[in-house]
């Protein structure tokens, strides 16, 4: 009986799905005075997606300079894409009917000094076919005249 334990988990297991996270370096985007480069912690696929997404703005300047950005559950809104240039539309936007009832962060940050925010912990809890996507990070400026910036966060593989 203990030999066929291993066996049946072994069975058991190749039936779910499995995440291959693909290390990756993803280029950083600069807007004014802030470089701001994104990551993913891998993808939890047991169930309903779960992924987080932390992005660093850095001041890349020789003075301090204020960063105006919401906080709280807008800080970081993930996009979720099929193709690698993240064209088209996303297969899960999370800015798409998002509200924002929360105060803008203004964090004055020395000379290359750097702010850390991420998305929600346990979104976007959608079942996701098996592919390789590609993620990126919206900021939203406090000021909503001015463009989101977007920032690629990596990739993920998902088999089922």
């Amino acid at each position: 009986m203990r030999r066929c334990i291993p066996f049946l988990l072994l069975a058991a297991c190749s039936r779910h799905a499995s995440v291959s996270p693909v290390p990756a370096k993803t280029a950083g985007v600069t807007v004014g005075d802030f470089q701001y480069t994104a990551k993913n912690g891998g993808a939890n696929v047991w169930g309903p997606l779960e992924v987080q997404v932390t992005v660093t703005a850095t001041n890349t300047t020789d003075h301090s300079a204020t960063l105006d950005v919401l906080g709280g559950n807008c800080a970081v809104l993930i996009r979720i894409f099929r193709k690698s240039d993240r064209s088209g539309k996303p297969l899960y936007d999370a800015s798409s009917g998002a509200e924002c009832y929360v105060k803008p962060v203004h964090e004055r940050l020395a000379p290359h000094a750097t702010y850390t925010a991420q998305s929600g912990r346990y979104g976007p809890g959608i079942d996701i076919p098996s592919g390789r996507y590609y993620l990126s990070a919206l900021i939203i400026p406090a000021d909503r005249e001015q463009s989101r910036i977007e920032v690629p966060a990596g990739e993920f593989v998902v088999r089922r």
